[in-house]
């Protein structure tokens, strides 16, 4: 069965633990993640989910905070997903 699991926060703070937001799927073909900051500037853009934001714009750490991630996924069955929320990063 398809899944698709998108977490609420990370912490990006180097102790390689939970340094990297990314989503969690199975049987999962085509891929887009896109986040964007609270004045709806996009930030990050993936169209591979083992590929996860770092907490980073334009080589910067960007401050904590609650972000905007709206992610378009197709199963492999055909199932699309369509998710949007909210991602907490936290430093």
């Amino acid at each position: 069965k398809p899944e698709l699991h998108l977490p609420n926060a990370f912490t990006p703070n180097g102790d390689n633990i939970n340094d990297f937001f990314r989503l969690d799927g199975l049987y999962i073909r085509d891929f887009e993640m896109k986040i964007f900051n609270r004045w709806g500037q996009l930030i990050f853009e993936s169209d591979h989910l083992d590929k996860g934001w770092d907490g980073t714009y334009q080589g910067k750490a960007v401050p904590e905070g609650v972000y905007v991630v709206i992610v378009e996924a197709t199963a492999n069955n055909g199932q699309r997903f369509y998710e949007k929320g909210s991602i907490t990063l936290i430093r």
